[in-house]
C-alpha cells in the first residue's frame, strides 16, 4: 500500500478510523439507496431468500480471502520477527568468537559489535519504521571483517578461531541482508483493492434484504461494516511488520547491549578487591 502514514497513527486511532471509515460508507449508503431500491427493485420479503443465496456466497468467498490476506500479513509480520532473531543470535555468537582472540583486537572488535547493535537501535529502526534503508551498519560490518583479517594467524590454533568467528560473521552479513529486503514486505497494492471491493460488494448486497423495521436492517449493515473494518485493521496492522505500533520491535537488541553490560559489571574487580590489589603492588615495591 502507498498510504503508509496510517502506519504512524497510535493502534487505537487507527483501528477506530478504519471501523468508523466502514461505518460511514456502509450506512451513508444504505440511508441513500433504501428508498431508491425499494422502487426500482420493489423489494419484499419473499426476495430475502434468494438475496442470502447470493449473500452467502458472496460473503464465503470474501471471508475466504479475507482469511488469506490475513494468514499472508501474519507471515510477512512472524518472518520478521525470525529474521531479527536470527539476526541477534548470530550477533551473540560473533562477539563470543573474537573473545578468543588476543587484546587489543579482543576489545576492538568487541566495540564494533556494540557499535553495529547501537546504530541498529537508534539509526536503523527509525529508518525502517518509514520505510528507509540505511547502509550505515553494512560499513561497520566491513570495518570488523577487516579487523577479522588483520589477526596474525601464527599457529594453527589461530586459525581455528579464525575460521569460527568468520563462520559466525558470514551468518551475520546473511541475517542483515535478508532483514533489510523484508523492510518492504507487504501485499501488493491490487490485493488490498481486491479486498476493499469485496468489503463493498458485500455491504452492497446486503442493502437489497427486505426489514419490516429501517431500524433493523440499520443495524445489521453496522455490525457488518465493523466486522469488515476490524478484519481489514487486523490485516493492514501487521501488513508492514516494521511499521506502525504493530510491528516487530528491537528488543533484541537491547537485551544483547543489556547482557554484554552485564557480563562487564561481573566481571570487573570490586572495591575491594582493587584496593586489596594495590596494597599488594604497593608491598611487593
Amino acid at each position: 500500500m502507498t498510504i503508509y502514514w496510517i502506519y504512524d497513527l497510535p493502534v487505537w486511532l487507527f483501528g477506530l478510523a478504519t471501523v468508523a471509515i466502514f461505518v460511514a460508507f456502509s450506512v451513508g449508503g444504505l440511508l441513500l439507496s433504501n428508498d431508491y431500491i425499494k422502487r426500482k427493485f420493489n423489494t419484499s420479503e419473499s426476495m430475502n431468500e434468494a438475496v442470502s443465496g447470493y449473500f452467502g456466497g458472496i460473503t464465503s468467498l470474501y471471508g475466504l480471502l479475507l482469511g488469506l490476506v490475513i494468514v499472508a500479513s501474519w507471515q510477512y509480520y512472524d518472518n520478521a520477527s525470525r529474521l531479527v532473531s536470527r539476526e541477534e543470535a548470530a550477533i551473540g555468537a560473533l562477539y563470543v568468537d573474537v573473545g578468543s582472540y588476543a587484546e587489543p583486537q579482543r576489545t576492538q572488535m568487541r566495540e564494533t559489535i556494540k557499535s553495529y547493535v547501537n546504530y541498529i537501535i537508534n539509526n536503523e529502526w527509525p529508518a525502517q519504521a518509514h520505510g528507509e534503508l540505511l547502509y550505515g551498519g553494512r560499513k561497520i560490518l566491513l570495518d570488523l571483517q577487516q579487523s577479522l583479517l588483520d589477526v596474525d594467524l601464527g599457529d594453527s590454533r589461530k586459525q581455528l578461531i579464525m575460521a569460527e568467528a568468520f563462520q559466525a560473521y558470514n551468518k551475520l552479513i546473511e541475517a542483515h541482508r535478508m532483514r533489510l529486503d523484508a523492510v518492504d514486505d507487504g501485499l501488493p497494492v491490487v490485493l488490498w483493492i481486491i479486498v476493499i471491493s469485496g468489503a463493498a460488494l458485500s455491504v452492497l448486497i446486503s442493502y437489497f434484504y427486505h426489514f419490516t423495521h429501517f431500524r433493523s436492517h440499520l443495524l445489521m449493515t453496522t455490525a457488518l461494516a465493523v466486522l469488515a473494518g476490524l478484519m481489514v485493521f487486523l490485516a493492514a496492522s501487521v501488513d508492514n511488520p516494521f511499521r506502525g505500533a504493530v510491528s516487530v520491535s528491537p528488543d533484541a537488541y537491547h537485551r544483547l547491549l543489556e547482557t554484554w553490560a552485564s557480563d562487564s559489571v561481573s566481571k570487573a574487580p570490586s572495591a575491594d578487591e582493587a584496593q586489596r590489589s594495590a596494597g599488594a603492588s604497593i608491598a611487593d615495591h
